[in-house]
This record gives C-alpha cells, sequence and structure tokens, in this order.
C-alpha cells in the first residue's frame, strides 16, 4: 500500500514521448525499458513506465541529485535517473553502486598498481569481503614492503593461517583488529591529523592506535590492489571481494577506486577488462599480473 501511495502523490507527465516524474521540485525521466531489478513502476493509461533503482545512495552533484527512495521488501531503494550501478555525467564517472565488487582469482598473481607511494601521513579506507578460503597463509592483498615485516604498509586477511584482520604498518609494528568473516566490512587506517594519536585501524568501529609516528615513513614502492608490492611477488590463495579503495595524503582525497566491468563505456573510454576506475583521476586500472578479476554485484 506505501507503494501505490508514493505513486499517487507525484505526478506524471508527458514531454516529447517521454514521461516524467514529478517528486517535490525534482523530476526524474522515466522509460519504457526496464533497466533494474526491482524497478519502480508508473502506470500511465495502458503504458508502464520505470523508473531505476538501486539499493544504496550514490553522491549525486547539481546535474544527478533526482533521487527517490523507496521501501521494498524490508530493503530501502533509491530512484534516480542512473543506470543500475554507475553515474556517469559529461562523461566522467562519478558514483558507483556500493554493491559492485571486484575479486581476485585464486591461485593467480592478479594485482593492481594503484600509483601511490605510502607515507606517514597516507590514510587507507576500503570495503571488503573475506572470501576465503581461511588456514592460508599468504593473504596480504594491499600494500607495500621490503620483505616480510619490514618498512610496510599492508593489509592481510589472515596470518599465518590464522583468520585475523591483521595490519603490519611500520618495521615489524603489528595491529590485530578482529576476527575475519564473510561479511562485508569498512576498513580505515593511516594518518588522521593527530600526529600523538594517529589511528591505524579501524574495522566497523573497532579501532587501534599507533604508538610510535614516523612522519619521514615512505613504503618502498608503489601500493597494490589484491597484492603486496614486493620482489618476491607470490601466488594468492586467499579471494578477497573489494568494493572500494579511498587514498587520502594529509586527509586530502587523492585516488577514490571504484570497480569497473569489461565493456563499460565512460566519455570516450571503453572498459578493456574487469577493474578499478580512479574516480579522482578518471583514469582506468587494470590487472597488472595472470589471470582475470572477477566482477560482480552482491544479491545478483
Amino acid at each position: 500500500m506505501r507503494r501505490f501511495l508514493i505513486v499517487l502523490l507525484m505526478m506524471v507527465v508527458g514531454v516529447a514521448h517521454a514521461r516524467i516524474l514529478h517528486v517535490g521540485n525534482d523530476t526524474i525521466q522515466l522509460s519504457q525499458t526496464k533497466a533494474t531489478t526491482p524497478a519502480l513502476h508508473v502506470r500511465v493509461g495502458d503504458e508502464v513506465w520505470y523508473g531505476n533503482m538501486t539499493r544504496c545512495p550514490m553522491p549525486m552533484n547539481e546535474n544527478t541529485d533526482k533521487k527517490l527512495r523507496v521501501k521494498y521488501n524490508g530493503a530501502d531503494y533509491y530512484v534516480s535517473e542512473t543506470d543500475k550501478d554507475y553515474v556517469i555525467v559529461d562523461g566522467k564517472l562519478v558514483a558507483a553502486n556500493c554493491n559492485v565488487y571486484l575479486q581476485n582469482e585464486s591461485g593467480r598473481k592478479n594485482y593492481i598498481d594503484l600509483g601511490v607511494v605510502g607515507t606517514g601521513f597516507t590514510r587507507v579506507e576500503m570495503e571488503v569481503r573475506n572470501v576465503g578460503p581461511q588456514g592460508v597463509n599468504w593473504s596480504n592483498y594491499f600494500g607495500s614492503r621490503i620483505s616480510y615485516m619490514q618498512d610496510a604498509f599492508a593489509l592481510f586477511a589472515t596470518y599465518n593461517g590464522a583468520p585475523y584482520w591483521f595490519f603490519n604498518y611500520y618495521n615489524n609494528h603489528t595491529e590485530g583488529l578482529r576476527q575475519a568473516d564473510n561479511d562485508k566490512h569498512f576498513i580505515s587506517f593511516g594518518y588522521t591529523g593527530d600526529v600523538e594519536n594517529a589511528v591505524i585501524g579501524s574495522v566497523d568501529g573497532v579501532v587501534d592506535y599507533k604508538k610510535e609516528y614516523a612522519e619521514d615513513f615512505k613504503t618502498p614502492g608503489t601500493l597494490y590492489l589484491f597484492h603486496v608490492n614486493q620482489t618476491n611477488l607470490k601466488i594468492m590463495e586467499h579471494i578477497m571481494n573489494i568494493y572500494y579503495v579511498k587514498l587520502f595524503e594529509n586527509n586530502v582525497l587523492i585516488r577514490h577506486f571504484v570497480p569497473v566491468p569489461r565493456g563499460l563505456v565512460i566519455g570516450d573510454f571503453v572498459v578493456p577488462e574487469n577493474g578499478m576506475w580512479d574516480i579522482v583521476e578518471q583514469k582506468f586500472y587494470g590487472n597488472m599480473g595472470s589471470g582475470e578479476f572477477i566482477y560482480g554485484v552482491d544479491g545478483e
């Protein structure tokens, strides 16, 4: 009943063979093609018109702030003038559905070179799902280091086969956060502006604090995603789903990576393979190793 009341409170008008849904002072253009499941259905006479729905709110700018929240089957959905998973404005990708992910292949050296050297002022935010299998030693899926536990800025999903979220951040200083599981988690670690108590790790609100702060620290190489940048790059047996990665330098956002599928068109660029797109640079980052990343959307 609630969905029918919402539709009754909105006006649908036709302009040049299109239908426009009016919601307060905003308008959302409808389509006769159903592009998402579920989708908003609006009947006009004998015709059914559709509004695209996604399960997470995507940041909009002044050109794409036309959105409507609808509760369906107990979950919140958002209706907007976007395709199912991406907001592309003036040839630029500006936002992605929070449920799309990139997954590495087990037994392959899949990795992405993010092109950024970590420093004492670097902060990382990401959402990940630890797919498994547990008990695998080589599960370091982000960062850079010289060798085992040395000059590191790295993230692990397991350590010596134990299923723990784990940071190794500088010359053998380590922080374990919580037992890993198959849920999707937000992770944050690195510099926050407070030199005395710089936050090193946070997983869904669990926070550890760095006891020693190295302002002059730099990683020995650029940061890798789905692996750790070091000379003896090993086959990655552990599987991770990564939903987004943000890199901050001195609290300034310098990279914002989101998964993109092969064939997605962004302006004049056609994504050549499953990989990551940096919203800040408007640049594609592909697999630098063997195999091929797997692209997916939670709930499908």
